[in-house]
């Protein structure tokens, strides 16, 4: 009999980390451009963390992380779409978690398929929250910290189980 996965931690996520997260991100959506701006800043810190990650987005394996790389329209634009599938993740939270669930799942597994690996999710946390923590600044509480690091943890176990179930 096969173990049918239907748990989800972005489910069990408590109000009070919801609304923090959805707060804050509010304040981010006030900056002029933020998806691109966000995006940007994020994908430095990452793929300085996580040099390997580069061959994931199918750049050359010895691609130099520098300045023109960083600025290249390529590198804007998926940084530009994540942040973008950031924004409609929140949008999603509460009455439409389940749907939110779903997408979660798919994503898990079509990142697995792109040679996203496990480890990589942890650099990628710690670039999201001290990109926020840079752009928002003393509107990033240690608690607003606390609870992005629980919305995070919980959409990144989401993701790694369905894409290690699709191995």
């Amino acid at each position: 009999i096969a173990y049918i996965h239907t748990h989800s931690m972005v489910s069990d996520l408590k109000y009070s980390t919801v609304s923090d997260v959805v707060s804050s991100w509010n304040d981010l959506r006030r900056v002029p451009n933020f998806r691109e701006v966000a995006g940007v800043k994020l994908f430095r810190k990452f793929f300085k963390m996580e040099p390997s990650a580069v061959q994931v987005f199918s750049f050359h394996k010895n691609q130099e992380i520098d300045e023109k790389f960083l600025g290249s329209p390529r590198v804007v634009l998926h940084a530009t779409h994540y942040m973008q599938m950031i924004d409609r993740a929140i949008d999603l939270l509460g009455p439409d978690i389940e749907t939110l669930t779903v997408i979660l799942a798919e994503l898990g597994e079509r990142h697995s398929r792109f040679g996203v690996r496990p480890s990589m999710y942890g650099p990628m946390r710690t670039a999201l929250i001290e990109t926020l923590e840079e752009i928002l600044g003393d509107k990033f509480t240690n608690e607003c910290k606390l609870s992005w690091a629980q919305m995070y943890d919980a959409i990144a176990y989401d993701m790694m189980w369905s894409g290690l179930k699709s191995l």
